[in-house]
């Protein structure tokens, strides 16, 4: 049946992103490069066109609401400085780079030659709030990072040497100092990395137990960290380029993981 815009199968269980939106989004993409790549102009009728778009899919692609929120923010942006050059309200608007690799990832996961793409398709049982199949705990300080899970029977540390060893800068003491590097990680990012790692080793986890992919994963991942668990969800918001690139990756293990998975954080 076709209700509120998607497709539901109630024999699969499924919820899915129409095909006729796939190719409608894809049209709007190539009318953005088509200007993008020739320096013009994006207009505002095609902005809304392809915000509307992709907040409508990103309701059933792991992703989705992570790359609405990214394009919307650096489509605003780009309308405001157009605004602020014009002295005019909406006006046609110049996307910065950044936001324009955005839009051609989209491109990549987009499927309009498919009738079902498995990127833009989801088990209804994993669109709703579920218990818990497993739960992992995690914990950083600039010493090291560190989780345990009881249910996969597994635990791990990585120490600050080793961190410092793979490139990482890290500070010197317990605590940070005026003689860290400039760059060295604060305690968010590490808070952040751990919960990215959890995540990886988890789903790799669940394909190891499932490996034909017939049961239901609902991950519950702990952590002490607000701004850590916030990213997870909201980090188009923030304007550190490594927690973008971090959050890329997340996504990215959540999208395109073969295993029936779902996400949920909490504080601890």
């Amino acid at each position: 049946i076709r209700f509120l815009g998607y497709d539901i199968n109630s024999r699969t269980m499924t919820v899915s992103w129409p095909q006729e939106k796939h190719l409608r989004l894809s049209k709007q993409l190539d009318l953005f490069f088509l200007a993008y790549d020739k320096a013009q102009p994006i207009s505002c009728r095609l902005i809304a066109r392809l915000l509307g778009l992709v907040r409508n899919g990103g309701f059933v692609c792991p992703t989705g609401i992570f790359w609405s929120l990214r394009i919307q923010f650096s489509l605003n942006d780009a309308v405001r400085q157009a605004a602020l050059r014009s002295g005019r309200h909406c006006v046609p608007a110049k996307l910065c780079s950044e936001g324009a690799v955005d839009l051609r990832i989209l491109c990549g996961i987009l499927q309009p030659d498919r009738e079902h793409s498995s990127y833009w398709e989801r088990p209804i049982g994993l669109l709703i709030r579920r218990t818990p199949t497993f739960t992992w705990t995690g914990d950083a300080s600039y010493d090291g990072l560190g989780a345990w899970s009881k249910e996969h029977m597994l635990m791990w540390r990585i120490w600050k040497e080793d961190l410092t060893q793979l490139g990482f800068a890290m500070v010197l003491f317990t605590e940070p100092s005026e003689v860290d590097p400039i760059d060295a990680l604060h305690i968010n990012y590490l808070e952040f990395l751990v919960i990215i790692l959890n995540t990886w080793i988890a789903l790799k986890m669940c394909q190891l137990i499932d490996p034909l992919n017939q049961h239901h994963h609902i991950g519950l991942f702990l952590s002490d960290n607000t701004s850590a668990l916030s990213w997870t969800a909201h980090a188009a918001c923030t304007k550190h380029t490594a927690v973008h690139h971090l959050t890329c990756f997340l996504q990215a293990l959540l999208t395109f993981t073969p295993s029936n998975f779902i996400y949920q954080n909490q504080h601890i």
